[in-house]
């Protein structure tokens, strides 16, 4: 089976929309950084300061780990029927939404230890002070 030519006004199309989404996506986040500092800090404090290069490392490998066996339930499971339509694709859904309520479920077991928080929040304070300092801007 031949594939089908892409007509250049189409690929410019394609990559306009690529770039606004990005362009979108940046501007929707940026204002949003100190609120997901804070949120995303869950995983750092989640492990002592001793052992969180290991943490983070180990939680990387089963995130990688989890979207290979996703692709590979999802192409397991989704078929195409001789009519072309893929069978099964609703499945899918259904299984990012039960997995999804696993994570926030984990996630909420998940328990910060204290001293880590104290340390990382005087840190964070000393790196914003030490940065005003080099400033060429008035403090505000």
């Amino acid at each position: 089976m031949a594939m089908k030519r892409i007509s250049e006004r189409s690929l410019l199309l394609l990559l306009a929309a690529v770039q606004f989404t990005h362009i979108v996506d940046f501007m929707i986040l940026m204002p949003l950084g100190p609120q997901l500092m804070r949120v995303l800090q869950i995983m750092t404090l989640a492990a002592p300061a001793s052992r969180r290069g290991a943490f983070m490392s180990l939680s990387g490998c089963a995130r990688d780990l989890a979207m290979g066996v996703a692709s590979s339930l999802g192409g397991w499971l989704v078929t195409k029927a001789p009519s072309g339509q893929l069978e099964n694709f609703n499945w899918l859904g259904w299984i990012a939404v039960s997995a999804g309520m696993v994570s926030v479920w984990l996630g909420s077991r998940v328990r910060v230890q204290e001293a880590a928080a104290l340390i990382t929040a005087s840190s964070l304070l000393k790196a914003k002070t030490e940065a005003n300092a080099f400033s060429l801007e008035t403090p505000t």
